[in-house]
Formats: C-alpha cells, sequence, structure tokens
C-alpha cells in the first residue's frame, strides 16, 4: 500500500487552492509569450524548419548521390515507398543543429565546404 493511501484512504483527493494549480498554467503563458512567440525565436524556428526540409526532400530525391556513406545502407536497403523516406527521416533526425547546417550548406550555398569536409 503506497505510503498516502494509508493515511488518507484509497479514495481520498487532494485539492490544491485555484493559485497554486493555476501557476503551471500561468507560468506557460508567461514563457509561451515572452520568449516562444517572440520574432526572433519565431525566425529561428522557421530556419530551422526550412534547412530541414531542404535537406531531406534533396536528400530523398537522390540519396545514393548526397548521403553520406555510412547513411546509405538505411536508404537503399528499403528502397520502396516507406523505405527511402524513412532512411532519410532518420538521418535528418540525427543531425544536430551545426551538422545540419553544415548539410545545408553543402547542399545550397556554392562557396561553403569542400569535397574533403566531414561532419
Amino acid at each position: 500500500m503506497p505510503v498516502g493511501e494509508a493515511a488518507l484512504g484509497s479514495d481520498a483527493q487532494v485539492r490544491l487552492p485555484a493559485a497554486i494549480s493555476e501557476l503551471p498554467r500561468s507560468l506557460m503563458r508567461v514563457v509561451r509569450q515572452g520568449i516562444i512567440e517572440l520574432p526572433t525565436v519565431q525566425t529561428l524556428e522557421f530556419c530551422g524548419q526550412h534547412i530541414v526540409r531542404r535537406i531531406f526532400e534533396s536528400i530523398a530525391m537522390d540519396p545514393r548521390r548526397l548521403l553520406d556513406r555510412v547513411w546509405l545502407p538505411a536508404c537503399s536497403q528499403a528502397d520502396d515507398e516507406h523505405g527511402r523516406p524513412r532512411g532519410v527521416s532518420d538521418y535528418v533526425a540525427a543531425l544536430t543543429d551545426g551538422s545540419a547546417t553544415r548539410a545545408y550548406e553543402r547542399l545550397y550555398v556554392p562557396r561553403a565546404g569542400s569535397a574533403l569536409d566531414r561532419d
């Protein structure tokens, strides 16, 4: 029997004062309005989504040409309708912010990177 059950009984309910139960919602509202909804944060999120989407689309079109050899078996092993997107998704999901930025730059910024660069 859990400790609290012995003292309160099995059907006991603890009710918090309204001010305390409202606290988590109030904090989330402050975080959303004061941080998450800031234009600078939204711009950063938009850029990140764009980078991830573009990397996925590019590699999914031609993984043999664009994907790191370590990840290639995951994509070419199941070259059916769902296998390739899943393998590319796994690759993109494993990218850190820095490696995603470098991958995007290699694909879309002609001056960035070299054929000899490694992540």
